[in-house]
């Protein structure tokens, strides 16, 4: 004789199993729906924390290479190098119009919020001012477009301090500092480069340099009295790279003026901005 089961007999307990199967097809949805906007959150956050590490990682590499080719010039050029000019260079990949405009307006700004004079050239791809005054430097800002294409602009930014003024480790560091964090809120990946202008009696300069560098040497050129040399210096945390898988991360160039025992110098962390004509700028008899 068939014996029904109690559930069968039972109206409760079939509503009870309907709504358990009820409640794990919501369960199986909120389940998935979390998944997913935790999956979103962590993309997110994925990507915030390499923007991070790219201001983090472009603005460390400034500070520790200033800092080295600070001490290593100073032993070696004249007036050491607080009496030496400095030039830091931005490379700034393409930019959108909007972000163009918002980058300019936040350089050309003291920090009280004051807009700096500047001087527009190049139907407006070159604007320079004078600006670092607030830190105890004397120098100029110049931002130069140097290509426009679909994507956006492409642009570097040029810190340099004056000529024949002297300067403090701390002040420079501080403005370049400056404009290194008003670059990256706005656009985060960005490369830095690092020039030093100056004399030195020293007899064998360039020597002394790869001696405190410890640098390697990749490359020479030797002619007419001007020597260069490029280098990689494991003392220096950013680098460049060359033919051959090979990178450099120092960049030597040198003119002896033998009238007067002078050698004019130029230093570039990771390659000299420009060319090796900044070296012998000054005519024959150097300063």
């Amino acid at each position: 004789m068939y014996i029904p089961k109690p559930s069968e007999l039972n109206p409760y307990e079939q509503k009870r199993k309907s709504r358990r199967r009820t409640y794990s097809r919501k369960n199986v949805y909120s389940i998935g729906g979390a998944l997913l906007l935790l999956a979103a959150l962590l993309l997110i956050a994925a990507q915030q924390h390499r923007n991070g590490v790219a201001v983090t990682a472009s603005s460390d590499k400034l500070q520790h290479d200033f800092e080295q080719l600070w001490n290593w010039t100073d032993q070696v050029l004249d007036g050491g190098a607080r009496g030496s000019s400095w030039t830091m260079r931005w490379d700034v990949p393409k930019l959108s119009a909007e972000k163009q405009a918002a980058m300019t307006t936040a350089l050309f700004r003291d920090s009280k919020g004051q807009t700096l004079d500047k001087l527009s050239k190049n139907d407006g791809a070159t604007l320079i001012g004078e600006t670092g005054g607030e830190f105890g430097v004397e120098g100029s800002l110049t931002l130069q477009v140097t290509e426009k294409t679909e994507e956006g602009a492409i642009l570097f930014v040029l810190l340099e301090t004056k000529e024949n003024t002297t300067v403090t480790e701390r002040s420079l560091e501080q403005w370049a500092s400056r404009v290194s964090s008003t670059i990256s809120e706005i656009e985060p990946d960005f490369a830095v480069k690092i020039k030093v202008h100056g004399f030195t009696e020293h007899e064998n300069a360039t020597q002394e340099l790869k001696r405190l560098s410890l640098g390697q040497e990749l490359e020479r050129y030797d002619d007419d009295g001007t020597v260069s040399l490029t280098m990689n210096s494991a003392k220096l945390l950013s680098s460049e790279g060359l033919d051959f898988g090979r990178r450099a991360n120092l960049q030597i160039a040198a003119h002896d003026y033998t009238e007067n025992d002078l050698t004019e110098m130029t230093i570039g962390v990771p390659f000299i901005t420009g060319d090796f004509s900044d070296v012998h700028q000054t005519g024959e008899n150097g300063k």
